[in-house]
């Protein structure tokens, strides 16, 4: 899953810029200027996140198709959202994969603890566990300045896994290999901006 997440920016009657995401209700935030408000819209929809794992809920897949721009989580956020998700969809238990990684279940804990300053490597390797890879690829910050209408899917290379979109008279091509295997099956993929993180 792409922990990217579309949002919507408005000002109210004070001025300030409020930032609200149709897939994370819970996520909110705001700024004295839309630069400032788009700052901290990554640690508010990281923070909203993190309370759907300690609620032990599903994460919200990013569906939704209105936002003016896109927000992605920090890396190290998307990894514990990634091994949680992985550990959910496999009916792996803190012990096990404590087990599996030859760990104690404080250290799986601290992995998982959204507020834990845990390193990449460490989550890469517990991720490996559960079957899921994190990918990072950097594209725009937002596509606020571009008009999308219909995205249509048009051709899938089954061997490369490369599909291709069309907008317009333009034509893109975004690799969605990682996903496909990550998943098992091609899923909706939405206009390129923002930092991409797929497991």
């Amino acid at each position: 899953m792409k922990y990217v997440y579309r949002a919507n920016i408005i000002e109210d009657k004070g001025g300030r810029f409020l930032v609200t995401f149709p897939d994370v209700p819970e996520a909110l935030t705001d700024g004295e200027s839309e630069d400032e408000a788009l700052t901290n819209a990554s640690d508010a929809l990281a923070a909203a996140l993190a309370g759907y794992v300690i609620q032990n809920r599903d994460i919200p897949a990013p569906l939704s198709r209105e936002g003016k721009f896109l927000v992605a989580v920090p890396l190290v956020t998307a990894a514990k959202l990634s091994l949680y998700q992985g550990m959910r969809k496999k009916g792996v238990r803190k012990t096990d994969l404590a087990r599996l990684l030859n760990l104690t279940e404080g250290a799986v804990r601290r992995l998982l603890d959204p507020d834990h300053s845990s390193k990449i490597k460490k989550l890469e390797t517990a991720l490996a566990a559960v079957g899921r890879k994190l990918i990072v690829e950097e594209i725009s910050d937002t596509y606020a300045d571009l008009e999308f209408r219909q995205w249509d899917v048009f051709s899938i290379n089954p061997q490369s896994l490369l599909m291709s979109i069309v907008h317009g008279t333009e034509k893109l091509a975004v690799d969605t290999s990682t996903t496909c295997w990550a998943e098992g099956q091609l899923q909706a993929i939405s206009p390129p901006p923002a930092q991409q993180l797929y497991h």
